[in-house]
């Protein structure tokens, strides 16, 4: 039976409930950064974001170049939107597509790839009646019906995560997908508490020191958004709900060792706008005259603690969080001007040329100090870059190395690894070269080395797109000598579609 622990909960009726799987035609999914597409020219662009995929890919004797190191063993498992082949309609944004779930299984010596869409409630419809007909995150069909619930459009395409020997496909505003860790076939919706049922748990959650699991959920159309803490077996711990009244795009926050970091950009979504048949995206609205809110969570009873502000500027992703005796929080993001990236992600349009202005995120460490409610703001290096990793076990650790993707400024497209000391601010990086689209590059753990001083031995793994074969590759790096480059390069036999997270789960 779910265990409930929090003195708030007595506040959450039954209409809260209804509120969470209700008000259905204003759920679509909260965005996720598909980010290089943005940046690139439109024939790159069209290559790699057009690609229509079957409902399962495999290849069980990939090309490798190199020696795949003897202790990666485990699987990779990574997730993204794709498109389908035997549709004629096609979605104008990245976030749209249906999750396909990505399984790279290494042994030591060699590499097995198996690849399928989630069998979500939407793709099963849409999958009967031959094309696309939900409304998306950035579309509206016109003959579309209103969905009953969220996870009618629920497309489970940007984050997997395994946790309490469960693996889970997740989406930013509708329920967690189970999948099977051995052939990838969907199982069932994971439905934490009856009044939770198709209520938002989003696609960053983050496990802490003791196997538990943090995250949210956004309901912006019911002004809330609701935290859940989950035992290290995978059953709900405790939940609450807060008031969001202004409600913000939000895809990832950071844990420490007695808080949840919550930073909220001042893109809004605005029920005006939503009332007048606008998309999910572009009922949100950016406020260049607000600061971002910061929340300082309690973990124990999930209220808010502390309040704080930074100048006005636009994120996704958080590297790492780390908390001083003294109440002191620092942590480091990957900051944008302002949120036009996040509208401008098109797949097609039909101009010949598509280069946009730059929106170059910088990584930048933020301050809040329990004394001040400004937070400080520094530069930890000046190269553009997205995705930051750590080393990390869990986000409660101060963390001296991070890993992420570099951007040419020139093509606009994620071309570099690089490994970041956020102590000094040191870089060093590997080039793959003007012709190839990188994604988001993981931290693996060599469990056959010491951990020393501190540093945590390992490999860092990435998937890219070779935009002159047409050919998906995994590379294989020294976290800590990129600039070596790959040990080991694994050449697929097809293409896929850049995808978004992922996580590597060590062999037991």
């Amino acid at each position: 039976m779910t265990n409930i622990h929090n003195n708030h909960l007595s506040s959450f009726s039954r209409r809260d409930a209804l509120a969470l799987a209700g008000a259905a035609s204003f759920v679509f999914a909260s965005a996720h950064l598909g980010l290089s597409s943005a940046f690139a020219g439109y024939s790159h662009r069209q290559q790699a974001l057009n690609i229509r995929l079957p409902d399962q890919l495999a290849s069980q004797n990939p090309i490798i170049e190199g020696k795949l190191p003897a202790s990666l063993r485990g699987t990779y498992y990574k997730n993204g939107p794709a498109l389908r082949q035997g549709f004629s309609r096609s979605y104008k944004h990245w976030f749209d597509g249906d999750g396909f779930i990505q399984a790279f299984r290494f042994n030591g010596s060699n590499m097995q790839h198996h690849g399928q869409f989630v069998h979500t409630e939407k793709y099963n419809a849409e999958n009967d009646a031959g094309d696309y007909f939900f409304d998306t995150f950035s579309h509206n069909w016109v003959d579309s019906a209103v969905a009953r619930s969220s996870d009618e459009i629920n497309v489970a395409n940007t984050n997997i995560v395994h946790h309490g020997d469960r693996l889970m496909a997740l989406w930013e505003a509708g329920s967690a997908w189970q999948i099977n860790q051995e052939n990838l076939d969907s199982i069932a919706k994971v439905k934490w508490h009856d009044d939770l049922a198709t209520a938002p748990f989003s696609a960053h959650p983050h496990i802490d020191d003791d196997g538990s699991l943090w995250n949210f959920g956004q309901v912006p159309w019911s002004q809330k958004m609701i935290l859940y803490h989950i035992n290290p077996d995978g059953r709900l711990n405790k939940y609450n709900l807060l008031d969001m009244p202004n409600t913000s795009m939000i895809h990832d926050f950071a844990i420490t060792k007695n808080f949840l970091i919550l930073l909220l950009p001042p893109l809004t979504w605005e029920l005006d706008r939503a009332k007048n048949n606008a998309s999910f995206l572009n009922a949100h609205q950016w406020h260049e005259d607000r600061p971002v809110e910061i929340l300082i969570v309690d973990k124990n009873d999930l209220s808010v603690l502390r309040r704080h502000h930074i100048p006005t500027a636009f994120h996704f992703h958080i590297g790492s969080a780390f908390e001083a005796d003294d109440g002191t929080i620092e942590l480091d993001l990957c900051h944008y001007k302002n949120a036009d990236i996040v509208f401008n992600l098109h797949l097609n349009k039909g101009e010949k040329n598509l280069a946009l202005p730059p929106m170059n995120p910088h990584h930048n460490r933020v301050t809040l100090s329990p004394n001040r409610n400004d937070g400080k703001v520094t530069r930890i290096h000046n190269y553009a870059n997205e995705f930051p990793r750590t080393a990390s076990v869990a986000d409660s650790h101060r963390s001296q190395h991070s890993w992420s993707i570099g951007i040419d400024t020139e093509t606009g497209l994620f071309r570099y690894a690089l490994g970041v000391n956020l102590e000094t601010g040191k870089v060093d990086q590997y080039d793959y070269g003007a012709d190839c689209l990188l994604e988001e590059h993981i931290f693996v753990a060599d469990n056959d080395r010491p951990t020393m001083n501190g540093i945590i031995p390992g490999w860092l793994i990435g998937l890219h797109l070779d935009l002159l074969d047409g050919k998906t590759k995994l590379a294989v790096l020294d976290a800590y000598d990129l600039v070596a480059g790959p040990q080991a390069m694994v050449t697929l036999p097809y293409g896929l579609p850049p995808g978004l997270h992922g996580n590597f789960v060590s062999a037991a």
